[in-house]
């Protein structure tokens, strides 16, 4: 968490004086990818779904953003919803059909569902729906 903000900032201050372009997206999710969590992916829908909850007016730079994607993604209503959410995917009609067909084991689930790049997917997946995503693909 400490140096995260750092690296996309470097990289992507990289890419612009190489490319002229801002890839501040292409880039986070490029680095999600990779690393998983901590990284927070920056879209315009994640960043939407921040500034329609009032948690900053304005991200002028990656770290201000990540900052507060942290503090949400940290507060105790967000993990008692993922808590919650966790608790409840094994029971949920898709996971069940997964599990009856033999798509899923259940350690994998239990592995999955335990994950700190699970929680932060669902964190971005929510924001990002708050944001005004309409259909997940």
């Amino acid at each position: 968490r400490e140096n995260a903000p750092d690296i996309i900032e470097h990289e992507l201050a990289n890419m612009k004086q190489a490319y002229g372009s801002n890839f501040l997206s292409a880039i986070t999710k490029a680095l999600w990818m990779m690393k998983q969590h901590p990284v927070a992916i920056y879209d315009s829908y994640a960043r939407e779904g921040m500034r329609r909850r009032r948690l900053s007016p304005r991200y002028p730079s990656y770290s201000v953003y990540y900052r507060a994607w942290v503090a949400f993604f940290d507060h105790r209503d967000t993990r008692n919803g993922l808590d919650d959410a966790i608790a409840w995917l094994p029971e949920s009609p898709f996971v069940q059909n997964l599990l009856k067909t033999g798509e899923l084991i259940d350690s994998e689930l239990q592995s999955l569902a335990g994950s700190m790049w699970f929680r932060n997917r669902v964190t971005d997946r929510r924001l990002c729906f708050e944001g005004g995503v309409v259909e997940f693909k």
